[in-house]
C-alpha cells in the first residue's frame, strides 16, 4: 500500500494487514522483542533479513559485521519528551499535569511532524553525503519511508492490539 494511503486507518485496511500476517507467519522465523535480537539474529547469519533499529544495525556494522541496511520501506517514528534541567520550563519536566496536557492538546502531532521537519533539514543541511546516507531524517531516506502519524497510531494500536495478541498466540 503506498504510504500516502495508510491513514487514516480503517477496519478494511486492518483486515488486509493481518490476512498478510497470517500469509507470511509461518515464514517469519523469530518476531523480535528487543533491540538487541535483530543486529544479533543478522550478524551470526541465523536471520537474512530483518526490520531493526537503526542504531542498533549502525553499531554493528562498526564492528564489521557482515550486515547492510536501507531504509526503503521503513517506518520512521520516535517521541521522546525531554525538559532540560535547569530550563525555564523544568516544571513540565516533574511529571505533572502541564507536560500530560501538551502531550494531549490537539495540536501536539502536527507540532511534532513540523519540528522533526525542520530538524531534518537542519541535519540534512550540516551532513556529508556519507554522513546523509545514515541519517534516518535526511531528506532522500525519509521519502523512502512511512513517518508515524502518533495520532493515528494512538487510535489503531488500541483497537487492534487484542488482535495482534491473539495472532502472536494463533
Amino acid at each position: 500500500m503506498p504510504f500516502n494511503q495508510v491513514y487514516p486507518v480503517t477496519d478494511d485496511k486492518m483486515k488486509v494487514v493481518f490476512d498478510k500476517l497470517r500469509e507470511i507467519k509461518p515464514h517469519v522465523k523469530v518476531w523480535w522483542t528487543a533491540g538487541a535480537q535483530p543486529p544479533q539474529l543478522l550478524s551470526s547469519g541465523e536471520l537474512a533479513l530483518c526490520s531493526a533499529w537503526t542504531g542498533r544495525i549502525l553499531a554493528v556494522m562498526k564492528e564489521n559485521a557482515p550486515v547492510a541496511m536501507t531504509y526503503a520501506d521503513g517506518i520512521a517514528w520516535g517521541n521522546a519528551w525531554v525538559v532540560l534541567k535547569g530550563s525555564p520550563h523544568a516544571k513540565l519536566g516533574d511529571g505533572g499535569d502541564q507536560l500530560r496536557d501538551l502531550r494531549r492538546s490537539a495540536d501536539a502531532p502536527a507540532r511534532c511532524r513540523h519540528l522533526w521537519a525542520r530538524r531534518s533539514a537542519r541535519l540534512a543541511a550540516k551532513a556529508t553525503p556519507e554522513q546523509q546516507k545514515i541519517l534516518v531524517t535526511a531528506p532522500e531516506n525519509a521519502r523512502k519511508m512511512l513517518i508515524i502519524n502518533e495520532e493515528q497510531a494512538a487510535l489503531y494500536s488500541a483497537k487492534y492490539d487484542a488482535e495482534w495478541n491473539r495472532f502472536q498466540l494463533g
